[in-house]
């Protein structure tokens, strides 16, 4: 276990590196380029009432939750808040998690980046230690379709947990403002990710999921996005170490970007 000065010292190198790229002049490729002008800096922020708070195939919650995030980009980099508030108080308090999250995408041919760096902070929750995640994200267009697959790696409180997920996504406009999306995944965890997460299982296949969703621009700048997914645990040990195995999660998401004209 690391101490708390080294995650709180990891907290600020990684908001610090946040800052920094998003309010410097990095140029693609790393060259000084003085003078030249600074990159484009975009961003938004958005509200998901979800019926259920699911993770990983995990219900999170016992009831209904907002899930308030923002964010904003430049030079490849993304630096994003995240936090989800229960609707339903269970006794411990309604507010539940902060995530903070710097991520740095890329292209190498067809092959899109994303190495990123998650901090899990758990409030009012004695059993749930603050924790943080690093991940890499891979991404391959196939034409309608694109193949992606995504590693992350707890570094600080549950060293040797992993979770990985192999899976495919597509976008469909419907028309000039409607999006319809959908993706399909597997998702993989350690033996140490099981135990911790589940208190059951080795390094096995731990779930199938869907997700559906469809974005609506009714102007620029603004959407909304009704969503639904759709996950079961797949490891009998899995199954049968948790009360809903199979689990369905709805929601809307409002959200205001700099998006481009409908």
């Amino acid at each position: 276990m690391y101490p708390r000065g080294m995650f709180a010292s990891m907290y600020v190198a990684a908001l610090s590196l946040a800052c920094l790229a998003l309010g410097s002049g990095w140029q693609d490729g790393g060259a000084d380029a003085l003078g030249a002008e600074p990159p484009a800096i975009s961003g938004g922020a958005e509200v998901d009432a979800v019926s259920r708070y699911v993770w990983r195939g995990l219900e999170w919650n016992n009831g209904p939750a907002v899930q308030p995030s923002a964010w904003a980009s430049a030079a490849g980099f993304t630096a994003t808040v995240w936090y989800s508030v229960n609707l339903k108080d269970d006794g411990r308090g309604r507010f539940k998690e902060l995530d903070t999250l710097l991520a740095y995408s890329f292209e190498l041919g067809s092959l899109e980046i994303e190495p990123a760096f998650n901090l899990y902070w758990y409030f009012q929750q004695v059993d749930e230690p603050h924790t943080g995640e690093a991940a890499l994200t891979l991404a391959w267009g196939l034409g309608p379709l694109e193949l992606f697959t995504r590693h992350s790696f707890d570094l600080v409180e549950y060293r040797g947990a992993w979770f990985g997920e192999l899976g495919l996504r597509t976008s469909m406009p419907l028309a000039a403002r409607l999006v319809l999306e959908g993706s399909a995944l597997a998702g993989f965890g350690s033996r140490t990710f099981n135990q911790i997460y589940i208190e059951a299982g080795g390094t096995t296949l731990d779930l199938a999921a869907l997700d559906l969703a469809l974005q609506w621009r009714p102007v620029a700048g603004l959407y909304l996005r009704p969503h639904l997914s759709l996950s079961t645990l797949v490891a009998p040990s899995l199954r049968r170490a948790v009360r809903h195995p199979m689990l369905a999660c709805a929601g809307l998401v409002v959200g205001l970007d700099t998006g481009e004209e409908p």
